[in-house]
């Protein structure tokens, strides 16, 4: 009877020293995962702060290359009108060597002894401050007096090509009805890079439940001075996730050019192409991304560019996590697992 009730106790402590054991690991693997999503969340805070200084540096330097363009206008600019006014004033003085000033031959008539013009006597009947009328002639009738002629034309007619012009000849009013308006210089439609807009891409939410149902895309072709150029071509997206094999491909999206020019043309100028991606099969396993864009325009090229990016993980992914102890599964399905893709660099290449 004693050994039976020895064994009793023997059990019942065993059975509890388990019990407690497992309380233990159930708490440490949940503060492992809640550090785990500490430093996922602190990893989604660095990416989201490098994406943010690299859309300004590209900003940055598309406004040093503007104000470097029109340092250069506004200089040969002035070197023009300098030039202008040189050839001006060198004709001006040509043409005032030959000129000479006329010679005016006035009658002799005795001056008044006291240096001053005489005036009309008091009695004379011309009232001070208004002139004399004119004498009459032999005839007792006033001479008829001529009208004003000028060089172009008679009874006092202006020139005609005053009139005209709205000026005299040479001046801003007459140039500038002369020279007529000027058409603006159409910029160079090359697409010299593709740009992946940071702001504008990231994962998307659609059902409201745990996890991203795909990505939101927008990319922009730009020209060689930064400008969203809208030039079709095809467009390959490519999404991938780093594992301790390498990466690994996620999902693959193509457009056609037929596909980019229908979106660029229901696109407003200065904005880029907005896709929304829905993931083609199983969503990534972890939330650390790697999303890659090859476009090659229709004159020519190819130009890349690559964004890492942080996507929200389901529930169902978070609890096989959970299970395999925070190691991430491959997804299931994923051609040429393991195998890193080619290097790519931003820019263009021939």
């Amino acid at each position: 009877m004693k050994h039976r009730t020895h064994l009793l106790i023997i059990f019942s402590l065993a059975a509890l020293g388990g019990c407690r054991a497992d309380v233990h690991r159930e708490l440490l693997e949940r503060e492992l995962r809640w550090q785990e999503e500490e430093i996922d969340h602190m990893e989604s805070h660095v990416i989201e702060y490098k994406r943010r200084l690299a859309s300004l540096e590209r900003e940055n330097a598309a406004l040093r290359e503007k104000l470097a363009e029109a340092r250069a206008r506004a200089q040969a600019a002035g070197e023009t009108e300098g030039t202008t006014q040189r050839r001006t004033r060198g004709r001006n003085s040509e043409g005032a060597e030959g000129i000479r000033p006329p010679e005016v031959e006035l009658d002799e008539q005795p001056a008044p002894s006291n240096g001053r013009p005489e005036r009309a006597a008091p009695g004379s009947g011309v009232p001070e401050g208004e002139p004399a009328e004119l004498p009459p002639d032999d005839s007792g009738e006033l001479p008829e007096l001529e009208p004003l002629r000028d060089n172009d034309g008679a009874n006092g007619q202006a020139p005609a090509n005053s009139a005209a012009t709205g000026g005299a000849p040479g001046s801003p009013s007459a140039a500038a009805a002369s020279s007529g308006p000027r058409g603006n210089s159409q910029a160079s439609s090359t697409v010299e890079r593709i740009v992946i807009n940071p702001q504008g891409t990231h994962g998307y939410d659609s059902d409201g439940k745990p996890g991203d149902d795909g990505l939101r895309l927008l990319v922009e072709p730009r020209d060689r001075q930064g400008r969203i150029v809208h030039v079709p071509g095809e467009l390959h997206v490519e999404l991938y996730q780093p594992t301790s094999e390498g990466e690994i491909p996620v999902a693959r999206w193509v457009f056609t050019a037929e596909q980019t020019a229908q979106r660029l043309a229901a696109t407003p100028e200065g904005r880029g192409m907005e896709y929304t991606l829905r993931w083609p099969a199983a969503p990534p396993s972890q939330r650390q991304v790697k999303l890659y864009v090859r476009y090659l325009p229709q004159d020519g090229g190819e130009v890349t560019d690559e964004l890492p990016l942080v996507v929200r993980l389901s529930a169902a992914t978070v609890r096989r996590m959970a299970r395999n102890g925070g190691r991430q599964p491959v997804p299931s399905g994923t051609p040429s697992a393991g195998r890193a893709p080619a290097r790519r660099r931003q820019g263009r290449n021939p």
